[in-house]
């Protein structure tokens, strides 16, 4: 299963465990840990940009590790190979 978005542990980690429960299969839940600069200097890289600046400002606090024990955190460091690398060695593609 692969669900994408901004998580909080404060409000999402019960709907996490509701859909784990659902589907108990292989679940991994990746967190990118960028800092509020990385994060926006990405997202000026994209091509079609779905939220604007003020906006990625406004929600960037959101997104929180849930520390999970399906959750593995991939640092700001990691290069797009190395974080689909991570991606594929730890779903076992």
């Amino acid at each position: 299963m692969i669900f994408e978005g901004n998580f909080k542990v404060t409000t999402h980690k019960e709907l996490l465990e509701r859909l784990f429960k659902a589907h108990p299969g292989d679940n991994f839940i990746f967190y990118l840990q960028t800092s509020l600069e990385e994060t926006l200097r990405r997202h000026g890289t994209r091509i079609e940009k779905i939220i604007s600046e003020e906006k990625m400002k406004e929600l960037y606090g959101y997104a929180t590790p849930i520390n999970h024990p399906a959750e593995t955190i991939v640092p700001e460091s990691s290069s797009v190979e190395e974080t689909v690398k991570l991606i594929q060695t730890t779903a076992g593609i």
